[in-house]
């Protein structure tokens, strides 16, 4: 049996019955032949996965000297948290999904490491109490400085190594620029958009988060009947974000939607500190393989 999955950022998407997928980089497996595809966000190329019971493939296609943005002087580790909730008629509230997407980290010439991990599993099996997913782990370290990106085959010790071209993120002064001129709160300001559907924008101020001076935003969506689902009342969604622009990270944000289905995503274990300087190096041992096209990693299921 073929299965097909597909990993949005920050999200899980369940496209086959039995099977679970969270977002990340590696895939563990429970049985069964599968195949999937996932994007690496803002790594420039695509991943994609087929496998069965006994071992698991991967297909990296990053081409060769792919730009990526740099923001240096603002180092960091940390890693994002999201939590759906739904909250019935009767006030009961339902846990749906908590995801920790991998480690990042980042120091301040600007190189970055993600601990890219995914996992797969049935259904009924993630029920039960005692069960632990496979993990497989392929970490990825963008080196704008040398001008190389990695991918990490830790059970076969070999480093993937592509080229790349470094870009200072001028978005990040942008922002700063952007922050500095504006009010704390500018008033809300809607916008019309198809049958009669508004949005509202406005600025919710700063405040501080792990110790960064964070600028809030919230767009509110109003959709009159008929225009979602067939209500026949006035619904409304909010989407509240917290982003640093000096980092270039967003730290917080809530959405709420009118089914009563609430997502939050929270940054977790977020520090300051520079990280250990050896978590963007090969490890000493590993067979540096040059890249110029589509590779392969195979690994097996028991690969962790």
């Amino acid at each position: 049996m073929l299965f097909r999955s597909v990993i949005a950022f920050g999200a899980v998407i369940l496209l086959a019955p039995g099977l679970l997928f969270s977002q990340g980089g590696g895939v563990g497996i429970a049985g069964g032949s599968f195949s999937s595809s996932m994007s690496s966000s803002g790594s420039g190329g695509s991943v994609s996965s087929s496998g069965n019971g006994t071992q698991t493939t991967f297909t990296y296609n990053y081409p060769p000297g792919g730009t990526v943005f740099v923001i240096a002087g603002a180092p960091y580790s940390g890693h994002m948290s999201s939590q759906n909730v739904r909250t019935l008629a009767s006030g009961a509230h339902l846990n749906m999904q908590t995801n920790d997407q991998p480690m990042t980290y980042r120091d301040s010439m600007g190189r970055t490491r993600t601990d890219a991990a995914m996992s797969q599993a049935p259904m009924m099996a993630l029920a039960a109490a005692n069960f632990k997913p496979r993990i497989v782990r392929l970490p990825e370290i963008s080196d704008p400085v040398a001008g190389f990106r990695y991918v990490l085959d830790d059970t076969n010790r070999i480093a993937h190594r592509i080229t790349i071209q470094a870009r200072q993120n001028q978005a990040q002064a942008q922002a700063r620029a952007a922050f500095d001129a504006r009010s704390p709160v500018a008033q809300a300001t809607p916008h019309a958009m198809e049958d009669g559907v508004t949005s509202t924008s406005e600025s919710l101020g700063t405040q501080s988060m792990f110790g960064l001076t964070v600028t809030g935003q919230r767009n509110t969506t109003t959709y009159p009947p008929g225009t979602y689902q067939g209500n026949d009342g006035l619904l409304t969604s909010v989407n509240e974000t917290w982003r640093s622009d000096q980092y270039g990270l967003m730290l917080l944000s809530k959405n709420s939607q009118p089914d009563g289905s609430e997502s939050t995503m929270t940054m977790k274990d977020f520090t300051a500190a520079e990280p250990d300087p050896t978590l963007f190096m090969v490890p000493a041992g590993y067979q540096i393989v040059d890249e110029t096209g589509q590779f392969t990693i195979t690994l097996p299921a028991s690969a962790k």
